[in-house]
């Protein structure tokens, strides 16, 4: 995920929104904060996460799940078969398009991580 260094303007307009849909009162300007904070915190609770999973070592073999494991074998003799029925240019574009599901899926594999991480936060911060 590509992040700039302060919480994104959606974030701020959407807690903008969300404190004006409050009930108003003596303490409009404390849910404008509150809502602000949260913007905030949640910008480097994802900042965080996202760095946490990128530095998490990866073995392949060991942190595959058995059915995971299978399924790389049948793609792998999928793979193989297409190499010998297709020419050289279409084989490189089944290739390419592997390329880019496993982009695809290690982007929403990062995107369910730091979600997770911060469903985690708000979990914790509700239990104190």
């Amino acid at each position: 995920m590509k992040y700039s260094n302060m919480a994104s303007t959606a974030n701020l307009w959407s807690a903008i929104q969300t404190s004006k849909t409050r009930k108003k009162g003596n303490d409009e300007d404390l849910y404008f904060a509150e809502e602000m904070y949260e913007s905030g915190m949640r910008y480097v609770i994802e900042e965080m996460a996202s760095q946490r999973y990128r530095e998490q070592p990866y073995d392949t073999k060991k942190d595959l799940s058995e059915e995971r494991q299978e399924a790389v074998s049948k793609a792998a003799a999928i793979a193989g078969q297409l190499r010998s029925m297709l020419t050289e240019e279409q084989y490189a574009l089944v290739r390419e398009l592997e390329d880019e599901l496993c982009s695809d899926q290690s982007y929403a594999e990062e995107e369910q991580y730091i979600k997770g991480f911060y469903e985690g936060y708000k979990y914790v911060k509700e239990l104190q």
